[in-house]
């Protein structure tokens, strides 16, 4: 018995490590990059230099190739398109520089590449964007043949001093899958932001779920999101599992600008499995309780 508990424990252990192999090699499989985002004000003519590092996680020697592209916002609240676009008043990808295109990191080794933007004399009012773009690859790659093994980008937002024009509100919001929710998943909320002006904007917020009955609250953060001119961007929040019954959910949205804040609600009919099972137990409980008094009342008749 006592070998046979060993043999079990030693079993465990060798898949527990084995689980654990895999996890540890991917992480150290990638590279990093701080930070991923930068937010300038200038104006035209001006200048200014930032630093971006980058650090070989890789458990080998890698290659790293920088580039710079334009993006715009995807229709998604997360996503964004890469890419030049002819005539685009919003490009910034032709005056952003940077010291180091091509260099090759060691394991653990890190490295600081000043990224300048220089901006025009001319250059009109409003919001520009370029995402700097480093790639690794791997070292004894051919530049015909180099295979990209990982891409992260630092998505720069330069606003343009002059006569900016800051323009945007919540058009729309609810929750996925309409007012009624069976089971125990999470409810989400979607978001539905337009910017009508000329510069970029951060609306953020929270939503605030309250129980119609029991008046209890929780509140959920709405984290920062970037939405350009001239677009409007859809962003879902995942919420929390809510127990059962009725409640509202009241989204609060600073636009971003003038601390002005937008405001919708909605009510939920939340049916989970908990408080299905409870519901039946109290009807049963009822049904019982019911069956009990007019049992007892027909005792009395009979007695008499």
């Amino acid at each position: 018995m006592k070998l046979l508990s060993c043999h079990i424990f030693l079993y465990l252990g060798i898949v527990f490590l084995f689980l654990l192999t895999p996890n540890f090699a991917e992480a150290q499989n990638f590279f990093g990059v701080t930070p991923t985002k930068i937010e300038l004000s200038l104006r035209p003519g001006e200048s200014e230099t930032r630093k971006v590092k980058v650090v070989n996680n890789f458990s080998v020697p890698k290659r790293f190739i920088v580039s710079v592209e334009d993006f715009t916002d995807g229709s998604n609240g997360d996503d964004v398109v890469i890419g030049n676009e002819p005539n685009n008043p919003m490009s910034l990808y032709r005056y952003l520089y940077t010291n180091q295109k091509n260099f090759v990191l060691q394991p653990g080794q890190e490295i600081d590449l000043n990224v300048a933007v220089n901006l025009p004399a001319n250059m009109n009012p409003g919001s520009k964007h370029a995402v700097l773009l480093i790639s690794s690859i791997d070292l004894d790659a051919t530049a015909a043949a180099a295979k990209t093994i990982a891409r992260v980008g630092v998505l720069f937002f330069v606003r343009v001093e002059g006569e900016e024009n800051f323009s945007g509100q919540l058009v729309n919001a609810g929750l996925l899958g309409g007012p009624f929710l069976f089971g125990d998943k999470e409810p989400t909320v979607f978001l539905s932001y337009e910017n009508s002006g000329n510069t970029y904007l951060n609306p953020y917020g929270y939503i605030e779920i309250q129980n119609v009955f029991s008046r209890q609250k929780k509140q959920v953060a709405i984290e920062p999101w970037f939405v350009l001119p001239e677009s409007s961007r859809i962003r879902e929040v995942p919420t929390v599992s809510l127990f059962g019954g009725v409640y509202t959910f009241k989204v609060l949205l600073n636009r971003g600008y003038d601390n002005i804040i937008d405001t919708e609600q909605h009510y939920l009919f939340v049916l989970s499995v908990k408080f299905i099972i409870l519901l039946l137990v109290l009807i049963l409980a009822i049904i019982y309780i019911g069956w009990r008094l007019y049992s007892k009342k027909l005792n009395k008749n009979y007695e008499y």
